[in-house]
């Protein structure tokens, strides 16, 4: 927390949003200098980063050991709450941009998985099972990532009503029928418990005192529950639920954050379970409001989205990260000349 505090009052902003995008998203060479006649050999061997996925020595023997990536993933949160938390409070438009360069993230990440299967398929023989694996938690971490930037649970820190849990208030139930005697056992209780072998003078009769209480119990209204002041490992599982969920579309488009133009990208690049289960999630989260391609339709194919290495010193990844030196470019359609319809 006070090396986020550091860093927002001595790095100027036309420094620290690109600096902190690409220490947290794509990592960097530790031989990278500001110089360009820098001569950087074995890169690879020094690259740190991305901050926000676990280093190679953290992946999982097993792709199935979901405990251990819970767990990565709760220590990566923990360690990079405060910075997050004090970039966007400080600078508002770094959240819609951290979403963006999250989503580049996933589909250089499952573009990497997508080549190397393709690989090992071509070659006959199996790829590197520690690769692989890395890629495919590497797929999951930045899902989890970019879930938690649109969950209550970040957003609590920033506006706290976000975090007012209301728990289903249980209705007052009439159990005595008009006429009927306090003490009076319903035929259908009788008929269950002569049915499971209860004797007829073991079974618990109502009495007025005992009426009164379920009644009391079954009339209460439960209050709101402020689940930041409550502490996060006190939430009940409801609560963890409701906390993990995302915000309104209304509330995410207050925000700047492009939801459409997103599910657009995914939508193209059609690469991976992960690609296709985000863009479930976003579009479960828009509902009426997902507009494809902005609503204009076209004879031609969709644009495609595909790997590029033209571009010097941007990466996907390494081997501590994505495994993949390739950036992700959008090709559309130019504008038509002297045109006044799309």
């Amino acid at each position: 927390r006070d090396l986020a505090s550091e860093f927002l009052k001595m790095v100027p902003i036309d420094i620290s949003f690109s600096s902190a995008l690409r220490f947290l998203v794509w990592g960097r060479s530790a031989n990278c200098t500001l110089s360009e006649s820098d001569n950087v050999e074995n890169e690879e061997e020094t690259w740190l980063g991305p901050a926000l996925l676990p280093p190679p020595a953290a992946t999982p023997l097993s792709q199935d050991n979901n405990t251990n990536k819970e767990e990565l993933f709760d220590n990566l949160r923990v360690m990079y709450d405060p910075f997050l938390i004090g970039m966007v409070n400080a600078y508002p438009g770094f959240l819609p941009a951290l979403f963006v360069h999250l989503m580049d993230s996933l589909l250089c990440v499952n573009e990497a998985i997508s080549n190397l299967a393709k690989e090992s398929s071509s070659d006959n023989r199996d790829g590197d099972d520690n690769y692989s694996n890395q890629l495919h938690l590497n797929s999951e971490i930045i899902s989890n990532w970019a879930r938690y930037i649109l969950s209550r649970e970040f957003h609590m820190h920033f506006d706290r009503s976000v975090a007012i849990f209301f728990p289903k208030s249980m209705p007052v139930q009439d159990n005595q029928p008009a006429g009927s005697e306090p003490n009076d056992i319903s035929n259908k209780e009788l008929s269950e418990s002569k049915k499971s072998g209860v004797p007829e003078n073991e079974i618990p009769q109502s009495t007025p005192e005992t009426t009164l209480n379920e009644n009391q119990e079954s009339s209460i209204q439960y209050q709101p529950i402020d689940l930041k002041k409550k502490g996060r490992k006190r939430w009940s599982a409801d609560e963890i639920k409701f906390m993990q969920s995302a915000l309104s579309s209304e509330s995410l488009k207050e925000m700047g954050l492009p939801l459409n133009s997103v599910c657009d990208r995914l939508m193209v690049s059609s690469q991976g379970a992960s690609v296709a289960n985000m863009l479930h999630w976003m579009e479960e989260i828009l509902g009426g409001h997902r507009i494809p391609f902005m609503g204009i339709h076209t004879a031609k194919p969709l644009p495609r989205y595909h790997a590029s290495t033209t571009v010097e010193g941007t990466k996907c990844s390494d081997g501590h990260g994505m495994g993949n030196e390739s950036i992700i470019e959008e090709h559309r359609e130019e504008p038509r000349e002297n045109s006044g319809q799309l």
